[in-house]
């Protein structure tokens, strides 16, 4: 649990969320008003243990500027997004064009992942909007056939850290909601859809050296419109249910649902 001090407004806020508005002031960043970083303070202080275990988040609701959207508020000075071709956004999440804008994270799970192993691995996001045309949530740069996530059922199109070879039953991630993919050994695999977990198997085969990319796998796009996308460690089913509750009350809160 951090420590809560007085910034220079007087209000106090969790100290990792002082973090996060101290990298966003000192590069020039529009932040949220104050009462949507008090509940940004509590979604911290409530969530902090299973934060502690992602090596990246990125908050798409939060009534900041887009460069505020794009910091990484598990550590605000390591992998801030970019966004090569552009991208809508607005106080409900990012919203790609499904053809050519997608988010760069700068995060290689193979060479900068630190609670993301080959064995213990997790990938999530918040999709607040279906896509119109394109289904793809995540992905990697350049290799469309690994670690990605797709507003579907599918066994052969959810991956995670498993090469090119399918899922052994489909993970169902249509609709909208907190959706998640989880490795918690060397063959079992979780997927999550709002409350509810669907066990299935895929040998891990290597973390792939490329950049996880939002709405782009290789030469395919998506267009969702996303709140919410993460990377980090295996965690639990109730660290994954915490999660997605504490971003409910977030996003309700803040009026991005």
């Amino acid at each position: 649990m951090g420590v809560d001090f007085i910034n220079g407004s007087g209000v106090s806020y969790f100290s990792k969320v002082e973090t996060l508005l101290d990298r966003a002031v000192a590069l020039g960043y529009s932040v949220p008003n104050s009462t949507i970083l008090a509940e940004l303070s509590n979604f911290y202080e409530d969530t902090d243990d299973v934060l502690s275990l992602l090596d990246i988040a990125y908050m798409g609701g939060n009534g900041g500027s887009q460069a505020f959207s794009f910091l990484n508020i598990i550590n605000p000075s390591l992998y801030e997004i970019d966004a090569p071709a552009g991208i809508t956004y607005g106080t409900t999440g990012w919203l790609p064009n499904g053809t050519t804008q997608y988010l760069s994270t700068n995060w290689n799970p193979a060479t900068n992942g630190v609670n993301y192993t080959l064995n213990a691995a997790s990938r999530g996001a918040w999709v607040r909007v279906l896509p119109a045309t394109v289904l793809v949530i995540d992905g990697t740069i350049t290799t469309g056939s690994r670690n990605t996530m797709r507003s579907q059922s599918s066994s052969t199109l959810q991956k995670i850290n498993q090469g090119s070879g399918a899922l052994a039953g489909a993970l169902d991630f249509t609709g909208t909601d907190y959706v998640a993919i989880n490795r918690s050994d060397a063959n079992a695999i979780q997927g999550y859809k709002a409350l509810v977990k669907t066990e299935t198997t895929a040998a891990a085969i290597s973390v792939i050296s490329e950049e996880q990319t939002i709405f782009k796998n290789g030469t395919a796009f998506g267009d969702p419109r996303l709140l919410f996308y993460f990377c980090g460690g295996s965690l639990t089913e109730v660290q994954h249910n915490k999660l997605r509750n504490n971003l409910f009350t977030y996003f309700t809160n803040i009026g991005a649902l």
